[in-house]
């Protein structure tokens, strides 16, 4: 017995999850944006917000890369494997009454 999904519902996960990545890819800009407010917001102390607001943008522009790369991994990953039940258990030792 060999467990996998339908092509049915590995179109849905997958078109799911490239969505999420491309959700994360268009969060860049937003977290860009507000990092450029910050640092407006705060008027003549501008230059002492720019750090912490580089810091800010650095750190979710990572986040938002290693979301958006694990969404797509998994997207690409969907339903490319399968397992085979018989082989896992091959002594046939286990047994599971359903």
């Amino acid at each position: 017995m060999t467990v996998r999904m339908t092509d049915a519902a590995a179109a849905k996960v997958k078109e799911q999850f490239n969505d999420l990545a491309a959700e994360f890819d268009n969060s860049r800009r937003e977290i860009k944006s507000c990092a450029s407010q910050m640092q407006t917001a705060c008027g003549e102390f501008g230059d002492v917000m720019m750090p912490g607001a580089a810091a800010f943008d650095m750190s979710w522009q990572d986040a938002f890369d290693f979301c958006s790369t694990g969404a797509a991994l998994i997207a690409g990953n969907t339903n490319a494997m399968q397992v085979d039940l018989n082989q896992l258990d091959q002594d046939a030792s286990t047994s599971i009454v359903l």
